[in-house]
């Protein structure tokens, strides 16, 4: 009797890996996945300074722009002698105690410090009807023992019902302190204003004054007053004509100072000038010295000398590197005195130093582990230039 019976027969081994195979695996993925993120982070480090540099070059040249509008129509309006200089009220409690197209450093009361080591500046300009060297007074009509509210001018039809105005007397007053009036009535021969002057500086004969228009203050057309600073890193701008820029406790309000520039660690000024020393009377209108010596008060001639504005804006790329990139301080025109050939004689030296912006950087930089980028230029006061060389000067 026969059976069936299963034949026997080998098993196959199984295929697959040995731990060591799978060991030598895993060390070859460990060292591409390595591979992999050191280079991601090679390109991110990179992606990130590039995306900072352009920032940077953005916010710059942005700035530089706005702030150079500004410049490049400071005076308007206020360009003779007999205005620069003078303190202005622009309004109750408002003072400006130098009335010029722009002022380096004003006094802290005026504009409060910016960041360490970096220049204010105050521009003003007006907005005018008319001539912009104002017009002649030829007689003040007092309607009070003590104060002129009536000015007879030759061409009142280049003023309107509220706007706003300059009176001063002929000669100018010492110490010279005008204030900004608003027109009240205009008539065939007389411009009317509100609050009034002084009746003793305008006595009653002929040409005893002129009357300055600075716009319209109804349709907006009228001076405009701005300060600049770098505060916390940043451009900032103030508009005086709606707020007291000098009020310290406005300092932190961003809707009083505003920022135009971020990014903006460093701002630096020069007056351009036909300096008197190097350039006796009478001035030729050829700029012979860069400086930052602010004419005195009294000094309506001084003033009609500044015919530019050396201006820098330093940009700080937004992305630290972990080791210092920048190992000296950025440099601008302004940055030497009276050595290297193509720099005028005398200049005075004013570096970029900016140290002071350490205090605001992340924990455990400083201002060397950022790059840096420096916009300049220099900005003709045109409104000075065009009106040569005034009598006396």
């Amino acid at each position: 009797m026969m059976t069936n019976r299963p034949s026997l027969q080998h098993a196959k081994p199984q295929s697959g890996f040995t731990l060591i195979e799978i060991m030598v695996g895993m060390v070859i993925a460990l060292i591409g996945v390595v591979v992999m993120m050191n280079v991601y982070s090679n390109f991110e480090n990179q992606k990130r300074t590039t995306t900072g540099a352009g920032d940077a070059q953005n916010n710059g040249a942005v700035a530089l722009f706005m702030i150079q509008r500004d410049i490049e129509q400071a005076g308007y309006g206020i360009t003779t002698p007999a205005l620069m200089g003078c303190s202005l009220d622009l309004r109750t409690g408002v003072t400006l105690p130098l009335l010029a197209p722009v002022v380096i450093n004003p006094s802290t009361a005026v504009v409060p410090a910016g960041d360490a080591n970096t220049d204010t500046l105050l521009v003003f300009y007006g907005n005018p009807n008319g001539q912009t060297d104002g017009h002649l007074i030829t007689t003040a009509g007092p309607t009070g023992a003590s104060t002129a509210t009536q000015w007879d001018v030759a061409t009142p039809s280049s003023f309107v019902v509220n706007d706003l105005v300059i009176t001063t007397p002929f000669p100018r007053p010492s110490p010279c302190s005008l204030a900004v009036d608003t027109v009240m009535g205009v008539n065939s021969t007389t411009v009317i204003t509100s609050t009034g002057q002084p009746a003793a500086n305008f006595p009653k004969s002929t040409n005893v004054g002129t009357l300055f228009n600075l716009g319209n203050s109804v349709n907006g057309n009228m001076y405009h007053v701005a300060a600049y600073a770098i505060r916390n890193g940043d451009l900032t701008m103030c508009d005086y004509v709606a707020n007291n820029c000098g009020d310290p406790a406005q300092v932190a309000n961003s809707a009083v100072w505003m920022s135009i520039g971020n990014n903006i660690v460093s701002m630096k000024a020069q007056y351009g000038r036909d300096d008197s020393t190097v350039n006796p009377s009478p001035m030729n209108g050829i700029v012979n010295l860069f400086d930052k010596t602010t004419p005195a008060a009294t000094a309506g001639c001084e003033w009609a000398r500044i015919e530019s504005v050396r201006l820098a804006l330093v940009a700080r790329n937004t992305q630290p590197n972990k080791s210092a990139v920048t190992l000296a301080a950025p440099v601008w025109f302004g940055s030497v005195g009276a050595a290297p050939a193509g720099i005028l004689p005398g200049n005075v030296a004013d570096p970029i130093d900016l140290t002071g912006t350490n205090a605001s950087l992340l924990s455990g930089t400083s201002w060397a582990n950022y790059r840096y980028k420096v916009f300049q230029t220099t900005i003709p006061l045109r409104n000075i230039v065009m009106k040569g060389v005034p009598s006396g000067c």
